[in-house]
C-alpha cells in the first residue's frame, strides 16, 4: 500500500517522526510507513494524537471489525500502541503498480469495464451494511490476487436514521446527499467534479457508462445466483445436496435483473398460478418467506405491490445475494435475514403477517413436529404451503388444523420444476 508524498506543509510530519525512514503517505489524522517483517512488506499507518487522528483510527478499527469477512477489505496483521501512545496498524502492502489508477492506465477496455464492475459490487455491499466510505476512488483500490480490495476508511459513515437514497443515488455513487469529508470533494464511483477533479472517479478513469457499469452489475449479481443456487442443507448432519438443473433457482423480475422462466429450476409465474394467487391477494399485505432461498419468491411477488416482506433463510451467502438485488433493484421494503427455522420463534420472525410461504422446507428440519405449530403462531390471514415429496398432504393439512388453520385446500402437486421428476410435490393453501 502506498500513497503521495506530502507536498505541503499542511501536511508534515511532526518534528518527532521526522526521522522515520520510508514514509509513504502523511496527513492531518495518519501517516504510513513501509516495512519488512517476517519477510513480508507491511505497509503501517499511524495516527495521530488529535481529535481527528483518535476519530479516523476507531473508524478504521470498527471498518476491520465489520469488514472482517469481505474479499474486498485488507485484512489487519496486527495492532499495537507505540510508546509515546499512537495507535497504529498493519495490513500487507502491495505495489505501487498495483493500485486501480496504474492498473487502468494499462489495461485494456474489457479489463477496465471488469474492474469498474467489480469496483462497483464493493458499493453495493456497504450499501447494504448501512455505510458510506466517502472517499472512494481509483487511489484508495488496489488490485490483489486478481481482485480489488479496499482501504482508508479514515471518512466511513453510518447511514443517518433519516438518509433515505437510492443504491444509484447514494453517496458512494454521486458524492452527493452526505457531509463531504475535508479535501475529498464530493468523491464517489459515478460523481462529476468536473476537469482534473474526474480524473480519480473510477467511472471516469475506467470509460464506463453508467448504464454499462449497472449491466455489468445485473450480471454479476445472475453469477452470484447461480452459485448459491447449486447447494442447499439436505439434512440435520449438515450434508449439502447438490442440484441437478445447475440453473438459478427461481425465476423473477425486479428493476434492473430479470430472470427468466426458461433459465430457472422454478417458474414463479406458474406457482403463483397454481395457488390461484391474483394482485388482490398480496397487495399491501405484510410476507413472511420461511427457507427463501435467495429470496426469488419474493422478488417474483414484488409485482403483485406487497407491503413489508421478509425473507429467512439458514444459508448466509444466499441471504447475502438477496439483500444485494434488494438494494440493486431498489426494494426497501424486502428484508433478509438469516435464521434457524428448527431454533427461531415468533418474535424473532417479527410476530404474525399477514400472508406466509413455506415452499419445500419441512424435510430439510430437525424438528419437523414444531413447523406447523409455527407456521399458526406468524399467519394472520393466509399461507401457502408446498409439501417436500414423500410428505403426506393428509397429514400436513391435520397439523394445520390442529394449529388455527380453519380452511385447508389440497391443490394437487406442483408443475412448475424443470426437472420433471421434481414435480412430485402437494400444494396445499391454508386460511385462518
Amino acid at each position: 500500500m502506498s500513497a503521495p508524498a506530502p507536498r505541503s506543509a499542511e501536511y508534515e510530519l511532526p518534528r518527532r517522526w521526522r526521522h522515520v525512514p520510508n514514509v509513504v503517505h502523511a496527513g492531518r489524522r495518519s501517516f504510513g510507513i513501509i516495512r519488512e517483517q517476517d519477510g513480508q512488506r507491511i505497509f503501517r499507518k499511524y495516527f495521530h494524537r488529535t481529535g481527528d487522528g483518535w476519530k479516523a483510527y476507531w473508524t478504521e478499527k470498527k471498518a476491520a471489525r465489520l469488514f472482517r469477512d469481505s474479499s474486498w477489505a485488507m485484512p489487519w496483521i496486527r495492532s499495537g500502541w507505540t510508546l509515546s501512545g499512537h495507535p497504529w496498524f498493519d495490513v500487507a502492502a502491495y505495489p505501487e503498480e498495483n493500485r486501480l489508477d496504474r492498473v487502468l492506465a494499462r489495461a485494456t477496455e474489457s479489463e477496465r469495464h471488469r474492474l469498474a464492475i467489480e469496483a462497483l459490487s464493493i458499493v453495493l455491499d456497504l450499501y447494504v451494511a448501512g455505510y458510506a466510505h466517502r472517499d472512494f476512488h481509483t487511489r484508495n483500490l488496489a488490485l490483489v490476487a486478481g481482485h480489488l480490495q479496499l482501504h482508508d476508511f479514515e471518512f466511513l459513515l453510518p447511514f443517518p436514521p433519516n438518509y433515505r437514497s437510492r443504491f444509484s443515488e447514494s453517496y458512494d455513487i454521486t458524492g452527493q446527499g452526505l457531509p463531504s469529508p475535508a479535501r475529498t470533494n464530493n468523491m464517489g464511483f459515478n460523481a462529476d467534479r468536473g476537469g482534473r477533479l474526474n480524473l480519480p472517479v473510477i467511472a471516469h478513469a475506467a470509460g464506463i457508462s453508467w448504464d454499462a457499469a449497472q449491466r455489468g452489475l445485473a450480471d454479476l449479481l445472475r453469477k452470484e445466483l447461480l452459485a448459491v443456487s447449486k447447494t442447499f442443507r439436505s439434512d440435520k448432519e449438515g450434508n449439502r445436496h447438490v442440484c441437478k438443473t445447475e440453473r438459478i433457482y427461481c425465476s423473477f423480475t425486479v428493476p434492473g435483473l430479470v430472470v427468466r422462466a426458461e433459465e430457472a429450476q422454478r417458474n414463479a409465474a406458474r406457482r403463483f398460478a397454481r395457488y390461484g394467487m391474483t394482485k388482490s391477494d398480496l397487495t399491501g399485505k405484510r410476507i413472511l418467506d420461511l427457507g427463501c432461498h435467495a429470496g426469488g419468491m419474493l422478488f417474483a411477488a414484488q409485482e403483485f405491490q406487497p407491503g413489508q416482506c421478509m425473507g429467512v433463510e439458514y444459508d448466509l451467502n444466499k441471504v447475502r445475494v438477496a439483500r444485494r438485488i434488494a438494494a440493486f433493484a431498489d426494494l426497501p421494503q424486502v428484508h433478509f435475514q438469516q435464521g434457524d427455522i428448527d431454533r427461531t420463534s415468533p418474535r424473532a420472525l417479527g410476530g404474525e403477517h399477514d400472508v406466509v410461504f413455506c415452499f419445500a422446507l419441512e424435510r430439510h428440519l430437525t424438528r419437523r413436529h414444531r413447523l406447523c405449530r409455527l407456521l399458526g403462531r406468524v399467519t394472520r390471514d393466509l399461507l401457502l404451503f408446498e409439501t417436500n415429496s414423500q410428505t403426506d398432504p393428509a397429514q400436513v393439512e391435520r397439523e394445520l388444523r390442529r394449529n388455527g388453520f380453519r380452511h385447508v385446500e389440497q391443490l394437487g402437486m406442483c408443475d412448475d420444476d424443470s426437472c420433471p421428476e421434481n414435480n412430485v410435490r402437494h400444494l396445499l393453501k391454508a386460511w385462518k
